[in-house]
């Protein structure tokens, strides 16, 4: 048996990693978050063929080839991304990356044209979950440690309802 093994750049504990289900062409990428940084793999069985020219190989095996396609590190050193989710933009069909953590800053990436596409701001804790709505891609629920979760629109860059009113911290699952 072979296995892969790397240490992301942060050499700090890894929170989350999400499979982008979002379209059959990307279910071999994934992203992990930890530290203030979010990588982004392509995994795919080793055919003997090398990787295409924009990918760095990171590690393969007789069976298995793990490719680091993007790399983004948040400019505050302090944040510590805790989750991550997939989604794709309803009006252009590309693959969204949603980041949040101990900031309670979300950050929506547009990993087709490599940037940030939209920041939301508004939770008073960290935030530990976010979800996409499954058929009204433009919209994303996220969970705070402030005792809330908001729905955001992210092509209006707006938050359109609070749920409040816990009387119960929302916590990583790790902490329950």
């Amino acid at each position: 048996m072979s296995r892969l093994w790397t240490t992301e750049p942060h050499g700090a504990p890894i929170y989350s990693l999400a499979f982008n289900q979002t379209h059959a062409s990307h279910l071999s990428l994934f992203a992990t978050v930890g530290a203030n940084r979010i990588n982004i793999y392509r995994l795919e069985e080793n055919d003997g063929q090398p990787p295409a020219t924009h990918t760095v190989p990171v590690a393969s095996s007789s069976s298995i080839r793990l490719e680091a396609l993007q790399a983004y590190v948040d400019e505050d050193p302090a944040e510590l991304f805790y989750c991550c989710i997939w989604g794709v933009h309803e009006r252009t069909a590309h693959a969204l990356l949603a980041v949040a953590g101990k900031m309670g800053t979300i950050r929506v990436l547009d990993c087709h044209r490599g940037h940030v596409h939209t920041v939301l701001q508004g939770h008073g804790g960290a935030v530990h979950e976010l979800c996409f709505h499954p058929c009204q891609h433009a919209l994303l629920f996220s969970a705070s440690a402030d005792g809330s979760v908001r729905l955001w629109h992210i092509l209006a860059r707006d938050c359109v309802a609070v749920f409040a009113g816990h009387e119960v911290k929302i916590t990583p699952h790790s902490e329950r």
